[in-house]
């Protein structure tokens, strides 16, 4: 069976790149460019890692601490790595869902008791 060229009916164009109805690529005015498309320019790069680092710096500002002293994040996603990494909750679901060593004892528990992994 050969394809006759002519039968199949072509495809709809490509565009590639920004968006024509976006506005024009400016180098650092947002971290938009770096997040959605890569884009490698200094200023786009330094944009997003200072709103990261916004993010990051308001989600252990919400820290507070439980009744042991260890700082815990209200909002945090808790049993999960991400909530000990990037909330940087410290409570024990957190730590043991991290991977920590000596994750804090949960109350209730003696020393020797410590949770099974």
């Amino acid at each position: 069976m050969t394809l006759d060229a002519e039968a199949c009916p072509p495809g709809p164009q490509r565009t590639y790149g920004p968006d024509p109805d976006m506005p024009e690529h400016i180098p650092g005015s947002s971290s938009y460019w770096y997040k959605r498309y890569k884009c490698n320019h200094a200023e786009c790069i330094a944009k997003a890692t200072e709103e990261r680092a916004a993010v990051r710096n308001r989600r252990l500002a919400e820290r507070v601490p439980d009744e042991r002293g260890y700082l815990i994040h209200p909002k945090a996603p808790h049993n999960s790595r991400n909530g000990y990494q990037n909330y940087g909750c410290r409570c024990a679901p957190c730590c043991l869902a991290a991977g920590v060593k000596n994750p804090p004892i949960p109350i209730g528990l003696i020393p020797t008791q410590r949770q099974a992994s």
